[in-house]
């Protein structure tokens, strides 16, 4: 009988899981995980260039902290700047909407660590569009001054 029993919660436990279940963007306590590679293909008009950045963020909906970072690889010339736009979809442009860093402002290393929090938080359109894939990156360069590569940010999956 107990065998029986154990049978039965098993079935019962299975038959609730679905695929569906599993298809949302992961959300952990709070936070909400974004993600977007940039290639000179994504600029408008696309660029050339064969560098590459990869971008990773945590927005926690408690502290309302943004926290991000990006690594770069291969540009044809020194980072100058870089800054997010938006509100725009791949394939359009938006306005500046913050400033991530400056040549002088970012680290020794090919990449760039950033948060916007409390005093500069994210305002609620500002949250709503990245959530909704409108915000993208741009990093310029030396070679690149108006752009050389862009990164559409999407909810991480």
């Amino acid at each position: 009988m107990a065998l029986l029993c154990f049978l039965a919660a098993v079935i019962i436990t299975l038959a609730g899981c679905t695929k569906e279940d599993q298809s949302a963007p992961y959300t952990d306590n709070g936070r909400i995980y974004f993600t977007g590679n940039a290639t000179a293909a994504q600029m408008v008009p696309a660029g050339t260039s064969t560098g590459t950045a990869v971008f990773r963020g945590m927005y926690d909906v408690n502290s309302q902290i943004f926290n991000y970072q990006i690594n770069w690889y291969g540009l044809a010339g020194g980072m100058t700047s870089a800054s997010f736009y938006g509100p725009a979809l791949a394939g359009q442009t938006g306005p500046a909407t913050r400033s991530i860093a400056t040549a002088q402002t970012k680290l020794a290393t090919d990449s760039i660590s950033g948060v916007i929090w409390t005093y500069s938080k994210l305002t609620d359109a500002e949250l709503a569009d990245l959530k909704n894939g409108k915000w993208y990156y741009i990093i310029n360069t030396t070679a690149n001054g108006s752009g050389e590569i862009r990164g559409q940010i999407s909810l991480q999956k």
